[in-house]
């Protein structure tokens, strides 16, 4: 087996490494928001792993990220809805944040959405 190519296998091995301890960590977040609404699901099953799941942005992936709380309502990007989806839809650059377009309905986008904005009323 040629060095890329083990480099590349540990590479692979690493991320999968990697983004198990983070979907734990998302799962075992002690709290948890009590909103419940239709893109708490989504929210659970799409960002809860960086943002965690009462949305304090208290996990590994967003440790160094002060933005990634979405439960206080100090966004750093933005803080109206259509800015959120906005964010939600391109991501945002220098960040984790990846976007969700073409991965996410624009239906399921405004319900996370939706769902952020009441998690932050609920936290302020």
């Amino acid at each position: 087996m040629t060095l890329a190519r083990k480099l590349m296998l540990a590479a692979a091995a690493a991320g999968t490494i990697f983004a198990v301890g983070c979907q734990k960590e998302a799962a075992q977040s002690a709290s948890s928001a009590a909103v419940d609404a239709p893109g708490q699901g989504i929210y659970f099953q799409q960002c809860a792993i960086c943002h965690g799941r009462a949305g304090k942005g208290d996990t590994m992936i967003a440790a160094n990220y002060p933005w990634a709380n979405l439960a206080d309502t100090k966004y750093g990007h933005g803080s109206t809805r259509e800015e959120i989806i906005r964010n939600i839809t391109d991501g945002v650059p220098q960040t984790p944040m990846r976007g969700f377009k073409g991965a996410l309905s624009d239906e399921e986008i405004g319900q996370i959405a939706d769902y952020i904005i009441a998690m932050g009323k609920q936290g302020s």
